[in-house]
């Protein structure tokens, strides 16, 4: 059987983050190669119907110009059986893949790595503010001996309340990490069934007795109408004293504002990955808070990821190509 031949679409100077000697020699073992995978510059519709010419597999590495591989561009082509897309780093994933179905195309979403390494971030976190490893690290730093009083004031996750602000893709996963643990989970999630918070042994509550109770809280919430700003003033008074709150999704979802005044009264703290601004600006007062622990937007974002992402599209489109030939 002749080999498939997969595009490689340009991912410009994200090229080489995952594609390292490895998942090169893994798509050439069982596929013919063509690439514009280093370009930076978008392609007209003339020039990616000449790229794609013969094509039966394209590898989007992170969604550098989806939009531009258009239901017309493949309809053109008229070649092209399935479209792997490894890393949604770069949005446009909805009208993305609308417009490679709409032309017949298989699409395969491998961007599970990403996911890991978020639901990795928030479980890390989730142990630093349960375990208090920021303060004592602090209190050591500033002198303390055995960092009293407070010493034996630290939870253990195993015996903690999680909860969990929105049960989508990567929720799922973190209700899975946490469960083995042993944490009690609960989760608000108007669109999460009955059956399904069953099977992820999920209880499932308000928002209001989420905050209330919860040791734990982490935010897994997408970005829509109904979410924008649904934590505010109100919700961050309704958490309890010593709880640890988590985002590694957006900023978007809450009221920074808001936020920033519960932790000046040092009732519990934050662990954030995301901002309204990025970079987070150098006179942002989170930058001050000794109870807001800070990372530049990199919960999914790591060298073991990028090459994960690659290596499964990779796999995946090997195993369509072997399953259809």
């Amino acid at each position: 059987m002749p080999k498939p031949h997969i595009y490689v679409h340009r991912a410009g100077e994200w090229y080489g983050l995952y594609m390292n000697a490895e998942n090169e020699a893994r798509l050439r073992a069982f596929a013919d190669v063509s690439s514009g995978g280093t370009r930076e510059t978008p392609y007209s519709p003339d020039e990616l119907i000449r790229e794609l010419r013969g094509v039966d597999g394209i590898l989007s590495l992170n969604g550098i110009g989806a939009t531009e591989i258009t239901t017309d561009v493949l309809n053109a082509v008229g070649t092209v059986r399935a479209i792997a897309i490894s890393h949604w780093w770069h949005g446009g994933h909805v009208p993305a893949r609308a417009m490679w179905e709409a032309a017949g195309v298989t699409v395969i979403d491998a961007s599970d790595a990403t996911t890991e390494a978020v639901v990795e971030w928030v479980l890390g976190t989730a142990i630093m503010g349960v375990r208090r490893l920021v303060e004592f690290d602090r209190q050591l730093k500033s002198g303390s001996l055995w960092a009293e009083p407070g010493r034996r004031e630290a939870g253990l996750l195993g015996e903690s309340v999680v909860g969990l602000i929105g049960v989508g893709r990567v929720g799922r996963v973190a209700a899975a990490r946490f469960r083995a643990f042993g944490a009690t989970l609960i989760a608000y999630d108007p669109f999460l069934s009955d059956d399904d918070a069953r099977a992820l042994g999920i209880c499932r509550v308000s928002l209001d007795e989420l905050l209330a109770t919860a040791d734990v809280i982490s935010l897994h919430m997408a970005v829509a109408d109904a979410t924008r700003g649904m934590l505010g003033a109100r919700e961050f008074a309704r958490i309890k004293d010593g709880a640890v709150f988590i985002n590694a999704a957006r900023s978007a979802l809450l009221d920074t504002s808001a936020l920033v005044a519960e932790l000046r009264k040092n009732r519990f703290h934050a662990f954030l990955d995301v901002y309204d601004t990025e970079p987070l600006p150098l006179d942002d007062p989170l930058r001050t808070l000794p109870n807001a622990f800070l990372t530049p937007h990199i919960a999914g974002d790591t060298v073991g990821m990028f090459h994960r992402c690659a290596r499964i599209a990779i796999e995946r489109l090997r195993d369509y190509f072997e399953s259809n030939a």
